[in-house]
């Protein structure tokens, strides 16, 4: 009895499926790159998250036929580790390694370490606190001037409110040099 089915390898389906659907652009890649580039550690979620962001990143760049070694998987998560300043006093030890220690998988076993001690003395949730909050007020600022926002008053007219004129536009970077974090 026939059901459809495909007597094929599954390495082979899978290499029919890329190249008749898988085009990975050099925007895509750089995209992709970008995005990871302004990844932030949430601490309040399991740091195997972010390495799986890596990971992805580092399986869509092979795919793209432009493969990233694992230096740069490492740096990406330094980056992204100093960034949080949550993570020094291990950024230090990590430097202090021997070149040939600095692997993929010794970072994400000294890490998920880092991120253990953290939670145990209570450093990381109160910084994330911290952190969470002022990317609320940011982001609501950013939220009040991105959509024609005008101030308003119970004692003012409804048709005195509307003579007065919207406050200026400012951009991202603008915003980012007035609030400093």
């Amino acid at each position: 009895r026939a059901t459809n089915s495909i007597n094929l390898p599954i390495f082979d389906i899978i290499q029919y499926l890329y190249d008749t659907y898988g085009d990975i652009t050099p925007e895509t890649l750089e995209e992709e790159r970008e995005a990871l580039i302004k990844t932030d550690y949430d601490p309040n979620l399991p740091i195997d998250i972010l390495f799986s962001k890596i990971e992805m990143f580092t399986d869509l760049a092979s795919a793209g036929r432009s493969p990233i070694s694992q230096k740069q998987s490492v740096d990406f998560a330094y980056n992204i580790f100093r960034k949080s300043g949550l993570f020094t006093r291990y950024l230090i030890k990590w430097d202090n390694k021997p070149p040939l220690n600095k692997t993929w998988t010794q970072m994400r076993v000294d890490f998920r370490k880092a991120v253990k001690e953290l939670r145990k003395t209570g450093a990381l949730e109160v910084k994330s606190l911290h952190a969470n909050l002022v990317r609320d007020i940011v982001s609501g600022v950013q939220d009040a001037f991105s959509n024609d926002f005008r101030p308003t008053s119970p004692f003012v007219s409804p048709e005195m409110q509307d003579s007065i004129p919207p406050l200026q536009q400012t951009d991202e970077s603008t915003l980012d040099s007035t609030i400093q974090l």
